[in-house]
């Protein structure tokens, strides 16, 4: 059974976890004490930005709300701050946290899900990610410890609801330092509204403390989110200052704008079966009656596997005939790929076009 609360980032489902023992001394942790005024930690505004790695998942998963993951991501852009964005996958964040020019900052966009069994609601959360073919894939709490070098990061912000409980373990059993996450169910328009004001005072070289106390008055100075703002907390094992690393050079980050297709649900299991096929295939022929759901399908897929990171971030593009022939389109195609008779598909025949899809997936 799945439960999902609307507008919010918790998620319900069935998932297998045990408790990994811990044969480290655990540290002690507790929420950050606010220190006095003339001793907050604080520096000058940085010469270089700081690097923030912003991992997202939503995956395609029929009864499981999608984030809006670019608006949180546009929450994050602030002077200062550098961020690269992946796709949110265990591969990933695998990578991220092994890489020797990892971020000073990960950012986890993705629902947190409460295992539950016959007495209740687990205490342990696990982590919905994608895969790589876009769809679900549950990442245990004890998976995610396992993952990689959590105490290279000098913060991790993981907003899901409840979150808490899972960075309480990442902090005791493997030496994150500090962690901005939820003790609860939190709205995600309340977490955008925190994200932009903690990032801007962030990266123009605000303590730690500030900051986060900053993203929190965002929120109470919005009438529209009463009490939300207590539902975000501040967990350090470290109060010491960031060293700050030497600035990287990245790319900007497009992210199109692809538009919703209204009441579209119910397909992504057909979604997912389609990615799958690019796995071994470079083109597809979909078919159907008029008014089965063709165009809809094809924008969403564009939409959704056309996000950075994603399988085809570099370019996506859904072209009608009313722009350009089908045949002429080949044509081009087999050109560039240097495969086939390009005369033979200038007659747009229904055998002349296939010809041509097969010889673009050889």
């Amino acid at each position: 059974m799945e439960r999902h609360s609307r507008n919010t980032r918790e998620a319900t489902l069935e998932v297998d976890s045990t408790s990994l023992p811990s044969t480290a001394p655990v540290p002690e942790l507790s929420t950050a004490p606010a220190p006095e005024l003339s001793t907050a930690e604080r520096w000058n505004p940085p010469l270089t930005s700081l690097h923030a790695c912003f991992c997202y998942a939503s995956p395609l998963e029929r009864g499981l709300r999608e984030l809006n993951v670019r608006a949180e991501w546009e929450a994050l852009q602030a002077p200062g701050l550098d961020v690269e964005v992946r796709n949110g996958t265990s591969e990933v964040l695998h990578e991220v946290l092994l890489s020797k020019s990892r971020p000073e900052i990960l950012h986890i966009a993705a629902h947190c899900a409460q295992p539950e069994d016959e007495d209740g609601p687990a205490s342990v959360s696990a982590v919905v990610l994608e895969g790589s073919n876009g769809g679900l894939h549950m990442l245990s709490a004890d998976e995610q410890l396992e993952l990689g070098w959590w105490d290279g990061i000098q913060l991790l912000v993981f907003l899901a609801c409840g979150s808490q409980s899972l960075v309480e373990r990442l902090i005791q059993q493997r030496g994150l330092r500090r962690a901005v996450c939820c003790n609860a169910v939190v709205l995600d328009a309340a977490s955008h509204v925190f994200c932009r004001a903690f990032y801007r005072a962030l990266g123009a070289g605000q303590a730690l403390r500030p900051s986060f106390e900053a993203g929190q008055a965002a929120i109470r100075t919005s009438k529209a989110f009463e009490g939300e703002a207590q539902k975000f907390v501040l967990l350090c094992a470290s109060d010491g200052p960031w060293p700050l690393r030497e600035a990287l050079s990245l790319p900007p980050t497009l992210w199109p704008h692809w538009p919703r297709v209204e009441d579209y649900l119910g397909r992504e299991n057909f979604t997912v079966s389609l990615a799958n096929l690019f796995e071994h295939r470079r083109a597809v022929c979909l078919w159907g009656g008029q008014g089965s759901g063709k165009t809809a399908l094809c924008l969403e897929f564009c939409r959704f596997f056309s996000a950075p990171g994603r399988r085809f971030s570099h370019a996506a593009f859904h072209i009608t005939e009313r722009q350009v022939a089908c045949s002429s389109l080949l044509a081009v195609l087999l050109q560039q790929l240097g495969r086939g008779d390009v005369s033979d598909v200038a007659g747009g025949s229904v055998s002349s076009l296939l010809r041509a899809v097969r010889e673009v997936d050889a």
